[in-house]
């Protein structure tokens, strides 16, 4: 499988100030980067999203030009970093701390082919499916039907 043949999305969590994840859908040829913030109000200016994703909008073409046969390269010239949107219509979680299920979620859900407007409707009810998740998992009693093996 091939980078720009095969696979035109890149999918990554990346965790900002150790304590806030956000999901990123890296569209290879459009050289955009989709952020999804579960919460937006998070980051208080966008100068703050900025000194995360700087660097890396400015080193993905670099990056992909020691993985990608030369005839697939990005050129490498001043100007040709990937930019980046941040979606506002998605659910906004503001009720918890940080919620790597919930970006994870995301993720999931963009890679199903669901719309950022698919992601506003996630409720109260798929948060609590998720908190669960997130409390019950790895746990051995549970996952061995109470017996520790």
């Amino acid at each position: 499988m091939e980078l720009l043949c095969d696979v035109d999305m890149v999918y990554v969590p990346m965790l900002w100030s150790a304590e806030h994840w956000v999901g990123l859908v890296i569209n290879l040829p459009l050289k955009r980067v989709d952020i999804l913030d579960w919460k937006i109000n998070h980051n208080e200016t966008p100068d703050e999203v900025n000194k995360y994703m700087t660097p890396l909008l400015f080193s993905l073409p670099y990056i992909l030009a020691t993985s990608l046969p030369p005839t697939l390269c990005f050129p490498l010239e001043d100007g040709n970093s990937f930019t980046s949107t941040l979606p506002s219509n998605i659910y906004q979680n503001d009720r918890s701390q940080d919620y790597g299920p919930c970006t994870d979620k995301f993720l999931e859900m963009h890679a199903c082919g669901y719309s950022y407007d698919d992601m506003a409707l996630i409720d109260d009810k798929m948060k609590y499916a998720m908190d669960t998740y997130k409390k019950f998992i790895g746990k051995a009693k549970v996952a061995n039907n109470g017996q520790t093996k």
